[in-house]
């Protein structure tokens, strides 16, 4: 099966507060996760760091991994203005130009900042990635049971949180066919009003939603984000240097190999460098990918090696 591991690497650019964090200790933690299970990994940076930490990026590429981007400054792509967007081509162009000089190897992809949401498929933003001639991009998001299940969501105020209590309260979290009718109530709307692929039909949304895989967005490879961001376990602001409550890492874990148990021929993991890289939250990643890797069904796959780039 075809798996992948999302970073989105993004340091102080991309966290919700400004706290105290060291990029290149985190970066040598994961690095050293993946090179002792033999995996390789997406990293989706942001310009600011490949301007200003260069030799994180070279180090990366150097142990085999794949330099995407993850937007300028990490603002996100869908709140752009026009004149916000020309600027934002412009940096792309300088960021992809030194990318090159460091790994000697064109980026060919892109996720963004928050997914951009509440769009995801934003028109200009798309537009800007076909004339990068970029060959995927993976910003289409799935709510899964797991995450509005975790011992820090469940029953918090917000659409989640008590959708995880109501999951939980009926039992929709225990058993795999019940889990499908809670995968189904967290993405109504994606069920009732996505357009994006084809056939464009709600019966067709919900064949996909039972078997998601990568898909043609225009002229792209879109990759779905095939399980949950570890930020949507944790709920709540992420102190880098605060251990996670360890059933909370417990759970994360137990869902993320379930989740890969049970997917067939496409599989991802999706976490962000400042808190998978710290604490104990490096377990999370140390624990699934040795799972992975000892299941003798995965083939560790890189994004762009699932996506021709259109131009060098």
């Amino acid at each position: 099966m075809n798996t992948t591991i999302f970073f989105d690497y993004e340091s102080t650019w991309g966290m919700p507060a400004a706290m105290p964090y060291d990029l290149a200790s985190a970066t040598t933690a994961l690095l050293g996760v993946l090179g002792r299970h033999g995996a390789r990994a997406v990293f989706n940076t942001t310009g600011k760091i490949v301007e200003e930490q260069p030799e994180l990026i070279t180090r990366i590429a150097d142990a085999g991994h794949e330099i995407a981007i993850h937007g300028y400054d990490h603002t996100n792509p869908a709140h752009m203005t026009a004149a916000d967007n020309r600027q934002f081509e412009a940096d792309l162009a300088g960021v992809e130009a030194r990318i090159v000089e460091l790994t000697g190897t064109r980026p060919v992809g892109f996720r963004s900042p928050h997914l951009g949401a509440p769009r995801f498929f934003d028109a200009a933003t798309y537009d800007i990635f076909e004339r990068r001639g970029y060959a995927w991009a993976s910003n289409r998001e799935i709510r899964f049971v797991d995450e509005a299940t975790s011992p820090l969501v469940i029953g918090r105020g917000d659409v989640i949180g008590l959708a995880g209590k109501l999951i939980s309260r009926l039992g929709l979290d225990r058993v795999r066919l019940l889990r499908r009718a809670g995968l189904v109530l967290l993405n109504l709307d994606l069920v009732w009003r996505d357009r994006t692929r084809r056939p464009a039909s709600r019966v067709a949304n919900l064949v996909w939603l039972m078997r998601p895989a990568p898909f043609r967005r225009r002229q792209l490879t879109e990759i779905p984000v095939l399980s949950p961001l570890d930020v949507d376990f944790l709920s709540a602001r992420v102190d880098p240097a605060q251990p996670s409550p360890q059933s909370v890492v417990d759970h994360m874990v137990n869902s993320l190999c379930r989740l890969f148990d049970e997917a067939r021929e496409h599989f991802n993991l999706n976490f962000h460098d400042w808190t998978i890289g710290t604490s104990n939250r490096i377990e999370v990643l140390d624990r699934t990918v040795a799972y992975i890797a000892a299941s003798g069904r995965a083939r560790w796959v890189l994004a762009r090696e699932g996506s021709a780039p259109r131009h060098a």
